[in-house]
């Protein structure tokens, strides 16, 4: 019998949670910066093991099958998610002072002024996924369901998310996600 327990993610987490949030991306090298799948993957890690920025560790809830990482929820309170995307772009700036990165961060900082992510009464699922070699198990589904508690602990009633695809926004209606926004896949869920 496997061993599975859903908790907090933790500092020692990082190089799977990391791993695991990069395949959340479809273009990671737009969000990253213009590197390799390797180097993206070990920034991301610095950046789980740091507070105070949106893919840190103390904001995600991972999902151990026998003490591996197979799957990682990523959530944000909709009033902190602008203020903690800045300091994550900053962050990528600090790790790497070169031109390619710092422009691409400039960049991306310039385009989130006029990007609404979720509105600030919205319970934000930033990065949810699932490793390959586990999915169909239900992990999806719990890590879905742990989002809702989260968000109804903390007083909200209302838990948004951007779908990657069509296919994955095929996957949030069975779980009663409604698309509110076509161009963004934004989906909604009342709670």
């Amino acid at each position: 019998m496997r061993n599975i327990e859903i908790t907090n993610g933790c500092s020692e987490d990082a190089p799977s949670i990391a791993a695991l949030i990069y395949e959340t991306e479809e273009y990671p090298e737009h969000e990253w910066g213009p590197y390799p799948k390797e180097k993206i993957i070990k920034k991301l890690e610095q950046l789980v093991q740091v507070k105070g920025n949106r893919y840190s560790y103390d904001r995600t809830k991972v999902i151990k099958i026998d003490n591996k990482v197979v799957g990682v929820l990523l959530t944000l309170r909709g009033n902190e998610i602008r203020k903690l995307t800045y300091n994550t772009y900053f962050k990528f700036i600090d790790f790497d002072r070169s031109f390619k990165n710092v422009i691409c961060n400039v960049r991306n900082i310039l385009s989130y002024i006029f990007f609404k992510e979720c509105n600030i009464n919205e319970y934000y699922i930033a990065n949810l996924a699932v490793d390959k070699e586990y999915r169909e198990f239900g992990i999806g589904k719990t890590l879905l369901e742990e989002a809702e508690d989260l968000a109804k602990e903390k007083g909200y009633n209302k838990i948004s998310l951007l779908a990657k695809d069509r296919g994955i926004v095929r996957y949030y209606k069975k779980f009663k996600y409604n698309l509110e926004n076509m161009n963004h896949l934004k989906m909604v869920k009342f709670i």
